[in-house]
């Protein structure tokens, strides 16, 4: 691998590490997976289908916890609203 490749690397743990650390983001499609309980690719159909709440930070993937509650009390509120319930 050659110095700069390495470099790059030790500097993407890095913003990963402290992203996660300092401010309680979900860094990842693995890390995001595990909070919700899905798998990465679903999570991804999400995203595209249904606005699912993750935003590119350079290479990564984020997303906050409490976006993805709120995200899922609105999915939830458009299912109940289509099918007539309150």
């Amino acid at each position: 691998m050659s110095e700069k490749h390495k470099d790059e690397d030790e500097l993407d743990r890095e913003i990963k590490a402290t992203l996660w650390a300092s401010s309680g983001l979900l860094v990842g499609w693995n890390a995001i997976s595990n909070h919700v309980k899905k798998r990465p690719r679903t999570l991804r159909r999400y995203r595209q289908l249904m606005a699912f709440p993750v935003f590119r930070f350079g290479r990564h993937v984020c997303t906050d916890p409490a976006l993805i509650r709120c995200w899922l009390l609105a999915i939830g509120q458009e299912k109940r609203k289509g099918r007539g319930e309150r």
